[in-house]
């Protein structure tokens, strides 16, 4: 099985930062990258949220 991987244009810097935190954790490899015109559903809520979670806001 490969390790995971985040992609840094389509996650919130804090779920990257806890997917990070939790591989050191288990001792489990885990890189991120950027890969160009990548998109996610969650990217609305990142773009008003930069940075902060991807909780939908009012």
């Amino acid at each position: 099985m490969a390790a995971p991987q985040a992609l840094d244009n389509a996650s919130s810097k804090k779920t990257i930062q806890l997917a990070e935190d939790l591989a050191k954790e288990v001792k489990m490899p885990f890189s991120h990258r950027t890969e160009e015109g990548a998109d996610a559903d969650s990217s609305s809520f990142v773009a008003r949220n930069p940075g902060g979670d991807t909780s939908p806001v009012d």
